[in-house]
């Protein structure tokens, strides 16, 4: 909940800056100029201007996308629960924040791949990688979870694992690079849940 809270209050924070500015100066051009590329994960020739982006661009969401929002709470909830349930509290954040740096990473890098660029959208922005590293670290912990909406009638998280994955691939708008920051976030979901079960811990 903490971290569901901190991505809301960064949205709402971000919401009202935007709201601001474009009351002020009768648009929002100055706030995409200024503000976007200090908070968004620009494209790999811009980053070493905006270097710690990569440190932001996963907190914080459009300010005119209260839905797509929500949603990524929601589905943060959902796998983070299973997390939280599994391996304890600590570990959900630092997971969340491990798995945005190296989402970025691969994202960044995956523009040096024939085409990567050329296919490129100019900012990232948004919580997918942490997302993706939920999914994959709650199915590498237990596949075999059922979520139990009545007594007798439950889904299985894989089930819910694959409708999430493929709502982010065409989400992606088959981006290259996007495409492999997702997989960047559940790579490391994956691994920080291997690290753990080997008996190390990241968080401590």
């Amino acid at each position: 909940m903490k971290l569901i809270i901190a991505v809301a209050v960064a949205y709402v924070i971000y919401a009202l800056i935007w709201a601001v500015m474009r009351l002020v100066y009768q648009n929002d051009t100055n706030f995409y100029t200024y503000f976007m590329p200090n908070i968004a994960l620009p494209v790999l020739a811009a980053f070493k201007n905006h270097w710690w982006t990569i440190l932001t661009y996963g907190w914080f969401h459009a300010p005119n996308t209260f839905m797509e929002m929500a949603s990524n709470m929601l589905w943060l909830y959902c796998f983070g629960s299973v997390v939280q349930m599994l391996v304890g509290p600590k570990h959900v954040i630092p997971l969340y924040a491990y798995s945005l740096l190296g989402g970025g990473v691969f994202y960044l890098l995956a523009q040096l791949l024939p085409g990567g660029l050329g296919t490129c959208p100019p900012y990232i922005l948004g919580p997918r990688a942490g997302l993706m590293a939920m999914t994959a670290a709650s199915i590498t912990l237990t596949p075999k979870y059922r979520f139990y909406l009545t007594e007798t009638f439950s889904i299985p998280l894989m089930v819910v694992a694959g409708i999430f994955t493929v709502l982010m691939i065409f989400g992606s708008g088959f981006y290259l690079p996007v495409i492999i920051l997702l997989a960047g976030g559940a790579f490391m979901g994956f691994s920080y849940v291997k690290l753990l079960q080997a008996g190390y811990r990241p968080a401590d």
